[in-house]
């Protein structure tokens, strides 16, 4: 379920940043070295022009714009990836207690474990990720019980998921 809603949730963030870079090609005179592969703007030591650097002229890519908090949809973004975060230390909680939703009196000793020290820099940010992260567990413990028509469209994507994963192995 988890990997549902973060695959859900990576295809949001990949669409918004892929909506936002813009790119031209544009050209102009800089030394290029033998291969062709890479340029540079400013002379190189006389060894590599020796070695067949040349000056000729270049087509590149000129970033016009990118995902940044000038972005008109920078909030959408920042929630997609706060999502995320939270997503990836649920299923860390959920491995770390063999796939059953944990007490929560359990969350104090993941924390000091440090497994979510990957997702939050400070001790602070590691233990509100993990309230969080475990109220959201719970929220969806509890859906799945009482709703389990809300996560039809789960089973699907998943049996998908594992054909596919059986055809590349």
């Amino acid at each position: 379920m988890f990997v549902y809603r973060y695959a859900q949730t990576a295809e949001t963030i990949h669409q918004l940043k892929t909506e936002a870079y813009k790119a031209t090609t544009d050209e102009k005179w800089a030394y290029v070295s033998p291969d062709g592969k890479t340029f540079r703007n400013q002379r190189p030591p006389q060894s590599l022009i020796d070695a067949g650097w040349t000056w000729k002229k270049v087509k590149f890519q000129r970033l016009v714009s990118h995902m940044s908090p000038r972005n008109q949809r920078w909030r959408e973004y920042q929630n997609a990836k706060h999502w995320a975060t939270l997503l990836l230390a649920a299923r860390l909680i959920l491995k770390a207690n063999d796939g059953a939703v944990p007490a929560k009196a359990e969350i104090g000793p993941y924390v000091a474990s440090g497994i979510f020290r990957s997702h939050a820099r400070t001790a602070r940010a590691q233990k509100a990720l993990a309230q969080s992260s475990y109220r959201y567990l719970r929220k969806i413990d509890n859906r799945l019980r009482n709703q389990p028509h809300r996560f039809a469209e789960v089973n699907p994507w998943l049996q998908k998921r594992e054909n596919r994963e059986a055809r590349n192995v």
